[in-house]
């Protein structure tokens, strides 16, 4: 065998053991999903609406690789983060905390259950203030902040941490 072919012979099986951690990794998901799914009709909280937004059948293609896929997914440090940036690239143009969190409650059940909404707010004031996202209406009350996704930039230059 040639080097070239043994180079061919590596990346062939590089990229089929990248595909089969994806495939895995999306098992994993539907899995967890379910059992939340379960657990969320079993302990639906009082009081609050259940409005889904519709989301994009392929959703989970969005994430770029496996390891954002698997940051995004966990419970680790900057797992909100990412999962916040990834919703913003999916949300209306004009959106609200509330619709931050439906998105991420479809595309990463894991972090949705484990999440504060007021830790969602805090790390949008915080993409405001870096000039990701801006405020168009400050919320008071009963009524919440709108937020909207600047136009015609890409949202995050730097690499997910």
């Amino acid at each position: 065998m040639k080097l070239n072919e043994i180079k061919q012979l590596r990346q062939q099986v590089e990229e089929k053991y990248k595909q089969a951690i994806f495939l895995a990794e999306q098992e994993r998901i539907k899995a967890l999903d379910a059992i939340d799914t379960v657990y969320a009709m079993l302990h639906k909280p009082r009081g609050k609406r259940n409005i889904k937004v519709d989301v994009q059948p392929n959703l989970i293609n969005t994430l770029k690789s496996v390891e954002e896929t698997q940051i995004a997914n966990t419970k680790t440090y900057g797992a909100l983060k990412v999962a916040i940036q990834k919703a913003l690239e999916i949300v209306p143009k004009a959106f609200t905390i509330q619709d931050v969190y439906r998105v991420i409650e479809q595309t990463t059940p894991t972090i949705a259950f484990t999440c504060k909404r007021s830790s969602i707010s805090g790390r949008l004031a915080r993409f405001a203030k870096e000039g990701v996202i801006e405020e168009i209406k400050r919320g008071s009350g009963s009524s919440p902040t709108i937020y909207r996704v600047k136009t015609n930039e890409k949202l995050f230059d730097k690499k997910l941490e």
